[in-house]
């Protein structure tokens, strides 16, 4: 049995590698400040950091420490001072920043941060770190080591788009636009006209699988695999979130905030239960990687990227999507003359030319393994079931043990079953052991290799990709076989 929990976090890993977001937008304050200096500047207009009292910047330990109430002001906030705790709260739109006298740990929207500097009273005047404060409220700091100055600018700092760096991936979407694709910096840029960036977004850290259900509607798995928060999104439509995830070694099962039961959730199919615990819809994994992306105003991007490519690449947003152009990442040349390559699960053969020949989607999978010179084929047919079969068309049900304490031990590639015959088995990633009295292997299945099955729909013939030790082999609907070759990736 696969643990689907740790295939699922690399396939998060690989996906995290593909997005971006954040719209560029102008500059609406900027501050000014210049060490041992009592006055700053407001969009070029001098005014003083603490009204009054003639107090000036200064550097400790390598960070600059200030007044921050007029400076707080002036970036649109406010201050509040708690003279019993000796604690300064600042807020700002939806944030709020708390620094202790003192303490180097500072809350930002109630998560601890560690400060290089602790706040201090200096001649009676509280004196706070200003990049901290700055950055906290959405602010970029430069620091000027010749003047001893600080510039404080309100909103990301602008990211230039040019067109001839290759990091940039100009991909024309169905809507007419061009989306340049960073996978470095996690960035994508809109452009219209002349390659001009009309929006730039940045990857907000949500990366997820893309389900379709049996209707042929669209979903996007988002996961916070840190905090195992989950939120499945609708095409262009709501989202449903999820709480008290009830974890085991194979699957997830997850109270929807829309009432639903998911079951399995974030397996290769996820069912959609309801309060009776009937199954009202069956969601299956597309083979797409989805990555979330937001402007400055909170715009959201989704960005789902088919694996190794494909045409099922696209961009979505407020309801509106376009498909992005097809791309290749790797490809094998056949013994045949013919190039293979894979997009969005689908076999796709290309001519001399890259003219698609025919595109042949995957239809079932399987590995192949060997006992006594007898060929065994096991499928895993939902996370808790697999099916041992013999070429004879001997079957047996293969069933995860809920009730083997060795299931339970944490980070374990081992899973015991329960099978149909009475005999106990164990799967590991790339064999199958069958267990006697105590525990004892009885047999050892040796594994000839990994299977996957692609159907040319309107011949109804099944090509089969056969993953070896050393090479990959299609064999073909009448038996040749054709040997694949790696050209690029």
């Amino acid at each position: 049995m696969k643990n689907y929990k740790t295939l699922f976090a690399a396939g998060l890993t690989a996906a995290l590698a593909i997005g971006a977001a954040a719209a560029v937008q102008a500059e609406e304050t900027k501050l000014e400040f210049t060490i041992n200096n009592a006055y700053m500047k407001v969009n070029g207009v001098p005014a003083e950091i603490d009204p009054g009292k003639g107090t000036a910047p200064v550097i400790a330990d390598g960070r600059t420490l200030l007044p921050i109430r007029a400076v707080v002001e002036a970036m649109g906030g406010t201050a509040e001072w708690d003279a019993e705790t000796k604690t300064t709260t600042l807020k700002k739109d939806d944030d709020n920043i708390q620094l202790t006298i003192g303490s180097k740990t500072a809350y930002l929207n109630g998560s601890a941060d560690t400060l290089d500097t602790a706040p201090v009273i200096i001649n009676g005047r509280t004196m706070l770190p200003l990049r901290f404060i700055a950055e906290g409220f959405g602010f970029v700091t430069d620091w000027d080591a010749e003047t001893k100055s600080i510039t404080v600018t309100q909103g990301k700092a602008a990211v230039e788009y040019d067109n001839s760096d290759w990091r940039y991936n100009e991909r024309g979407g169905t809507d007419g636009k061009i989306y340049a694709i960073d996978a470095d910096d996690a960035t994508i840029f809109v452009l219209g006209k002349d390659k001009k960036p009309e929006a730039v977004y940045t990857y907000m850290g949500s990366t997820g699988v893309v389900y379709s259900d049996e209707a042929g509607k669209m979903y996007m798995l988002n996961v916070d695999l840190e905090n195992q928060k989950y939120e499945l999104i609708k095409k262009g439509g709501d989202a449903v979130t999820f709480d008290d995830i009830t974890e085991t070694a194979v699957s997830l099962d997850a109270q929807g905030s829309d009432g639903m039961l998911y079951k399995s959730l974030a397996s290769r199919t996820m069912y959609v239960c309801d309060k009776d615990g009937k199954t009202v819809n069956k969601l299956t994994q597309t083979g797409e990687y989805d990555a979330v992306y937001a402007d400055e105003n909170g715009g959201k991007l989704l960005y789902a990227h088919a694996k190794n490519g494909g045409p099922d690449d696209y961009i979505t947003g407020e309801g509106t999507s376009a498909m992005l152009e097809r791309e290749y990442f790797v490809t094998y040349l056949g013994s045949d003359g013919l190039t293979y390559t894979w997009a969005n699960e689908t076999l796709v053969v290309l001519d001399d030319e890259f003219n698609v020949m025919r595109e042949l989607p995957f239809v079932n999978d399987y590995e192949l393994l060997d006992l006594d010179d007898d060929t065994y084929t096991l499928h895993h047919e939902s996370p808790i079931v697999s099916v041992l079969e013999s070429m004879d068309g001997k079957k047996v049900t293969l069933t995860y043990d809920e009730n083997d304490e060795r299931n339970k031990a944490a980070d374990t590639e081992r899973v015991y079953y329960l099978g149909s015959d009475g005999k106990a088995y164990s799967i590991v990633p790339g064999g199958v052991t069958v267990h006697g009295k105590a525990g004892k292997a009885e047999a050892e299945f040796e594994n000839l290799g990994y299977c996957v099955e692609y159907k040319d729909k309107a011949k109804d013939e099944i090509y089969t990709l056969v993953y070896g030790s050393d090479d990959m082999t299609i064999i073909m609907p009448r038996g040749e076989s054709v040997k694949l070759m790696e050209t690029y990736g």
